[in-house]
């Protein structure tokens, strides 16, 4: 998620000018805002601290929404939305989407990273800290009703894969949903590079691990395909 947000801001810079409103887990992280500066117009922090302003206040809301709720960062996107004369507002995952609420007629874009309610039920389910079966179900299914209702919410959604859109789709009636896969620019990326053919089959994956469907996915990898793979190229390593 993040390498992928760090890139669209990039490549939107090229042609608007973009405010970054971000949270920061620690305020070392603060090393990394001069870096964002060069593709933005203005970078704002706010601290995600541990004791939520929402937390427990609403029993309706996921416990993740809530975590995520900053009474400082809602009124810092206020603030920049109504001096910046904002054109558009693009609200990354929907674990943020709370803050549509608070950036009056301004038109939005939520861009969902994962509509699929089961990959949140099975990071829960695989916690070694939340295992609590009630605990998973009830917030699952405060989940659904969230993500339903928030979906309307915004002027357009844009999700990455057609299955997303699909599950959206079936979820809230929405029509014109787009779809805008991520992807690797390889004749971009590799113009400048020769590469080393000692080197050359080797397979590097990369992924946060804690993220249910990071860890399906490189264990359907290893267990389905790489095998495959290496019937054609025996040296084939994977990191």
């Amino acid at each position: 998620g993040n390498i992928k947000i760090y890139n669209h801001i990039k490549m939107l810079s090229l042609e608007h000018n973009i405010y970054l409103l971000s949270f920061i887990g620690n305020g070392e992280e603060r090393k990394y805002i001069p870096g964002l500066e060069e593709f933005c117009k203005k970078v704002n922090v706010v601290l995600l601290r541990d004791d939520s302003d929402l937390l427990l206040k609403n029993i309706f809301l996921p416990q993740i929404i809530q975590c995520l709720y900053s009474e400082e960062f809602k009124l810092t996107l206020m603030k920049i939305v109504d001096s910046e004369k904002i054109d558009l507002v693009q609200i990354d995952s929907i674990f943020m989407a709370l803050y549509v609420n608070y950036i009056g007629s301004t038109p939005s874009i939520l861009i969902e990273h994962d509509a699929d309610i089961s990959s949140f039920r099975k990071t829960y389910i695989w916690s070694n800290k939340i295992s609590n079966f009630l605990f998973r179900f009830v917030e699952t299914s405060k989940l659904s009703i969230f993500k339903i209702k928030t979906y309307k919410k915004f002027n357009k959604v844009v999700t990455l894969s057609k299955r997303d859109k699909g599950e959206i789709e079936r979820l809230t009636g929405i029509p014109d949903i787009a779809v805008v896969p991520p992807g690797v620019d390889i004749d971009f990326l590799f113009s400048d590079y020769n590469i080393n053919e000692q080197t050359a089959n080797n397979i590097a994956f990369v992924g946060y691990m804690n993220h249910y469907p990071n860890e399906d996915a490189i264990l359907y990898f290893y267990n389905q395909i790489f095998n495959l793979i290496k019937k054609e190229l025996a040296d084939i390593k994977l990191y």
